[in-house]
C-alpha cells in the first residue's frame, strides 16, 4: 500500500510539472507580437495636431468657434457612450465648430481614426477640426466661455423627434456669437 501511494505521489508530481510548463507555454503564445499603443505617444501626437495653431485661418486659428460638450456621459457602457462621441462630433460639424475631445481613459485615437479624432475632413470642407482638451483651454479660457445650460435649451423641444432636438442644438450652437461655448 505504501508503495501504490509513493507512485500516486510522483505520478501526481509529474501531472502538476506539465500542467505548469503547458500554462508557460499558453501564457508566452498569448503575448502580443506588437506591444499595443502607448498611451503616452498618442496623447502627444493629440496634443502635436496642426490645428492646434493660432495663425491659421478661419474657420480655424484665432477666429475659430469652438464647443466642449461638458455633459458628455460616461460609465454607461462604450457602445452609449461611443454613440453619444459620434453625434457631438456631428453636432459640431453641423454648427461649424471646433469640437473638444473630451478624452476618455483611453485616447479615441487608439480605437477609431477620422474627423472624429482630429484629422481633417475631405479636400474642400473647411468645416473646424476636432481639438485636444489642452488646446481648447488654452485657447478658451474659462472666463471667455459662454456656458449653456442643458435645461434652458431642452424644455422647448423635450417631447421632440430626435431630428428635431438635434436641428435645435445645432441652430443654438450656430447663432452663439461667442466664439467659445461650453
Amino acid at each position: 500500500m505504501l508503495r501504490r501511494g509513493k507512485i500516486f505521489l510522483v505520478l501526481a508530481m509529474f501531472g502538476l510539472l506539465w500542467f505548469y510548463a503547458a500554462l508557460k507555454e499558453e501564457s508566452k503564445a498569448s503575448r502580443p507580437k506588437v506591444p499595443p499603443p502607448a498611451y503616452v505617444e498618442l496623447r502627444k501626437l493629440e496634443q502635436a495636431l496642426p490645428q492646434h495653431d493660432f495663425s491659421l485661418p478661419y474657420p480655424e486659428g484665432r477666429g475659430g468657434r469652438y464647443v466642449k460638450f461638458s455633459n458628455q456621459i460616461g460609465m454607461l457602457g462604450w457602445n452609449n457612450v461611443f454613440h453619444e462621441v459620434l453625434m457631438n462630433a456631428h453636432l459640431a460639424y453641423a454648427s461649424q465648430r471646433h469640437r473638444l475631445e473630451n478624452p476618455p481613459r483611453t485616447p479615441l485615437s487608439a480605437l477609431i481614426a477620422g474627423t472624429v479624432v482630429g484629422e481633417s475632413f475631405e479636400v474642400g470642407d473647411d468645416a473646424p477640426r476636432s481639438v485636444s482638451e489642452t488646446w481648447f483651454e488654452h485657447v478658451c479660457p474659462i472666463e471667455e466661455r459662454r456656458i449653456i445650460f442643458t435645461g434652458v435649451v431642452k424644455p422647448a423641444v423635450a417631447w421632440s423627434e430626435g431630428k428635431d432636438i438635434f436641428n435645435r442644438w445645432a441652430k443654438v450652437l450656430s447663432e452663439a456669437p461667442e466664439s467659445c461655448i461650453e
